[in-house]
């Protein structure tokens, strides 16, 4: 018997708030900066909801994350130096 796993990521997100909802993203941090505006929340909730629906529409799991490589490009600008 052939067993065969699936699992649902998200994907394109970045390309949804660009041209869906024509959010300028942050140009070091990407979609990780709309978490502190109440519209970015509504927004990324939205969208990560839809991801979610199907997933549980078919009854298969769901991975979320926002990739470090793409939400933050310049790390060290929001390291906490005292200097």
């Amino acid at each position: 018997m052939e067993v065969r796993v699936f699992l649902l990521t998200e994907g394109a997100i970045i390309e949804r708030l660009k041209r869906e909802f024509c959010i300028p993203l942050d140009k070091d941090i990407l979609p990780a900066g709309l978490v502190y505006y109440e519209k970015g929340i509504e927004i990324l909730s939205l969208i990560y909801q839809q991801y979610i629906d199907i997933a549980d529409s078919y009854n298969i799991p769901i991975m979320n994350s926002i990739s470090e490589g793409t939400s933050n490009r310049n790390p060290s600008k929001y390291i906490y130096s005292k200097s």
